[in-house]
């Protein structure tokens, strides 16, 4: 949020990618008094054609809501995110999605990563790992992800009314619902992970992460699942939503 010059690094890794045929959607939820990263964004557009943007006036500080924007409108075969403080490598489009191109079976990739900021080294973990391992920390960041658009039909778009661990619980439920068998694990880093003082990671106490963790330690997917099968656009949530956690508690009978 309001990150020009990091953004532009991260824009840049895409730009930079040996597969080309990809597309750039950036989902802008900047207050209209901060304009440099909607700038940003504009001289982008006009270099690559393959770059769009979505504007909005009121920053909602909830990522989940962003993404599945941004999922209503993707129009090709795969996806992936990136934070705007983050980078990609210029193999990961290439490297994630061959494995996928050779078989149709596998349903989405995931790499190693790489931090580097404030903190600095080799982000790996146990192949080997279990459900109960998955549910005790997350160790698989939304960047180190890639998945067949297809996925949308099986899980669901991510949960708006979790305003941090929202892509901890997206893992959670990728596993739940989908094989580690269809997900094909690359052992080498393929993306950056900024460390810095402005990152969210550092927010995550006034947003609830305590309340959050119980709520996803209390969910039953079997019967919960079908609220999350519902495109954004079509569930009538606009970004002026500022307070899209109300209620959750009840929500899941807490």
């Amino acid at each position: 949020y309001n990150r020009p010059e990091l953004m532009r690094e991260a824009i840049e890794s895409v730009i930079k990618q040996t597969y080309k045929d990809w597309e750039l959607l950036i989902m802008d939820y900047s207050e209209p008094d901060r304009d440099n990263t909607k700038s940003v964004c504009r001289e982008y557009m006009l270099k690559d054609n393959r770059i769009k943007a979505v504007f909005h006036e009121v920053n909602i500080n909830n990522i989940a809501l962003c993404w599945n924007e941004a999922l209503d409108l993707i129009r090709g075969d795969y996806w992936c995110l990136l934070d705007d403080d983050n980078r990609k490598h210029p193999d990961y489009i290439k490297k994630m999605i061959a494995p996928l191109e050779a078989d149709t079976a596998k349903i989405g990739s995931i790499c190693f990563m790489t931090h580097f900021g404030t903190t600095v080294g080799n982000h790996t973990f146990d192949l080997n790992f279990d459900m109960a391992r998955l549910k005790a920390g997350n160790f698989i960041d939304s960047g180190m992800i890639l998945l067949r658009k297809s996925v949308l039909d099986r899980i669901g778009y991510f949960d708006e009314r979790m305003v941090t661990l929202d892509d901890w619980e997206y893992v959670i439920r990728l596993f739940t619902y989908c094989s580690k068998t269809e997900i094909c694990f690359i052992p080498e880093s393929l993306c950056d992970y900024r460390w810095h003082q402005s990152k969210r990671m550092y927010q995550s106490g006034a947003l609830g992460i305590q309340e959050h963790g119980r709520i996803l330690a209390a969910k039953q997917y079997p019967e919960k699942l079908k609220i999350f099968l519902i495109p954004h656009k079509e569930r009538g949530i606009t970004q002026s939503q500022k307070d899209v956690y109300s209620g959750v508690k009840e929500a899941l009978g807490l």
